[in-house]
């Protein structure tokens, strides 16, 4: 064929440059166009349409077919309509499908992405199931959605979790379940690992279906994920760490931010709280905003003990002399913290001593009532029981500066029955607890012991009957730990006409 063009190429050029005498231009078309003919009476139809490409029906080639500029499809007009390639291979279309993957350095796009539902970053990431087979064991063989060049990421003992949709048993669509996996063996050669449901769950891999890794059980460098969560009411971002369960535990939610729908930390409901912290380390100024007034109060920052010659920048913290200060020269200080300095305010004076016990001991009194309390007759030693009358008890609390308090009085006994029985012997009890809740961390003597502070002395009755038997009234805490200093200044900013504080 290549002899063929050329042919036609040498007619081209006797037509153009013809030197025959008295030959017109007629004659010169006429002798080229038969030139022609005679040359493709050569080729049958067959034969011609595997050279030449057809313009009033689809046809195409298997050969490379190079364009000059550029090629167009449809009725283009740059950012309206059509299509084209141009010369330096820009792409310019209305859209485009891809049905299995993309591959690009960069995208650079001016819309919204979305996702519903959760995401997950994990060290294992996830995976999409491209072919899976029952083992026939409780266990699947997973050949994930992988290319050549991705290797496989799944661990042995890494949790799984997917939602998938589930369907009734008439084969209708019934939602998404959350469903979870354990990864029991992987074969990283063949690309493919074997996996088992939750135990007690009947839950079987699908075809598409996306695991995302949450965990693993034993290896703790995977036990940490990050799951931006949008479902059920929650609008949080959660940073788990130690996530070596089937189910989340609290404690693995190490922090979040937004709002966890029905949560609470340490009794305070999470649903108004848009951040829950651990361990958190912050730098910058920090301010405070007031509920009532909406004002912002700037946090200060403690720097502990104030030491002599050390600078202290603006709303540092310390203590010194027992009292709480604020540096408020906004060049710092290194001035000692003292009233009438300008440099420091005083956040929180020093509080008053408290005092201590100095000793307590158990009371008794008999009486002809079991209602109302005895006035006198009180007395450190148990009085003999007398028949139809009643023995009360009440703890005497002497603290270190002379002042005297006396318990609530209590009766311990009562008359005696018609075969009723006496009372043999009565003796107070005491115990030195580490919990005003509960005795607890010591043991019941017979002696008052000494009272230290941050411990709670715990007091009860032992009765002896006259048949030998005995009982024992209920514990109560008679004392309690030294109180705390007090605050008594609280920096609010200038006094304000109006302004209420707190």
């Amino acid at each position: 064929m290549a002899d063929t063009i050329d042919i036609l190429k040498e007619l081209a050029l006797q037509v153009r440059y013809a030197t025959q005498e008295n030959e017109n231009t007629a004659e010169r078309v006429g002798r080229t166009l038969v030139g022609i003919l005679n040359l493709l009476s050569k080729y049958s139809p067959e034969e011609l349409e595997k050279i030449f490409l057809r313009k009033d029906r689809a046809d195409g080639t298997p050969f490379p077919m190079t364009f000059g500029d550029w090629v167009k499809f449809g009725e283009f007009l740059t950012g309206i309509s059509g299509g084209c390639i141009d010369k330096n291979g820009i792409l310019e279309m209305e859209e485009g499908i891809f049905r299995k993957r993309l591959f690009v350095p960069e995208i650079a796009y001016n819309r919204v992405t979305y996702f519903k539902g959760r995401m997950c970053a994990s060290p294992g990431g996830g995976c999409t199931v491209k072919e899976w087979s029952d083992n026939g064991d409780g266990s699947y063989t997973i050949t994930p959605d992988l290319t050549d060049a991705d290797g496989l990421s799944q661990f042995v003992d890494d949790i799984l979790t997917t939602y998938f949709v589930t369907k009734n048993a008439e084969g209708k669509l019934q939602g998404f379940e959350e469903m979870k996996f354990r990864v029991t063996s992987a074969d990283y050669t063949a690309k493919t690992f074997v996996m088992t449901p939750k135990p007690g769950t009947d839950w079987k891999p699908g075809d598409a279906m996306v695991l995302a890794q949450t965990g693993n059980f034993t290896d703790p460098e995977r036990q940490t994920y990050i799951l931006i969560d949008t479902v059920n009411g929650n609008n949080c971002i959660t940073f788990f760490d130690h996530a070596n369960t089937w189910d989340v535990e609290p404690a693995q939610e190490m922090s979040w931010i937004g709002k966890k729908k029905g949560r609470t930390v340490h009794g305070i409901p999470a649903d108004n709280y848009s951040a829950v912290f651990r361990h958190v380390i912050m730098s910058g100024k920090i301010f405070q905003v007031d509920d009532i007034t909406g004002e912002a109060f700037r946090v200060p920052l403690f720097k502990g003990t104030w030491k002599k010659g050390e600078k202290h920048a603006y709303y540092d913290e310390v203590t010194h002399n027992g009292s709480s200060w604020i540096c408020v020269n906004e060049k710092g200080s290194t001035t000692e913290p003292a009233d009438g300095n300008a440099d420091w305010l005083k956040y929180a004076a020093k509080g008053e001593s408290g005092k201590g016990i100095k000793s307590t001991d158990v009371e008794y009194a008999i009486s002809v009532s079991n209602v109302i309390a005895p006035v006198d007759g009180w007395q450190t030693t148990s009085p003999e029981w007398e028949a139809g009358k009643y023995i009360w008890s009440r703890t005497k609390i002497v603290y270190s500066d002379g002042e005297i308090k006396y318990t609530q009085a209590a009766c311990i006994s009562g008359g005696q029955g018609a075969d009723g029985k006496g009372i043999r012997s009565i003796t107070e009890e005491y115990y030195l607890s580490s919990s005003s809740a509960t005795t607890t961390g010591g043991s019941w003597q017979t002696t008052s012991p000494a009272w230290k502070n941050g411990w709670y002395i715990w007091t009860r009755t032992r009765i002896v009957f006259t048949d030998g038997t005995f009982t024992t009234t209920n514990a109560i805490c008679v004392t309690g730990s030294k109180g705390a200093d007090g605050t008594s200044i609280t920096n609010c900013g200038d006094w304000q006409t109006g302004k209420h504080i707190p």
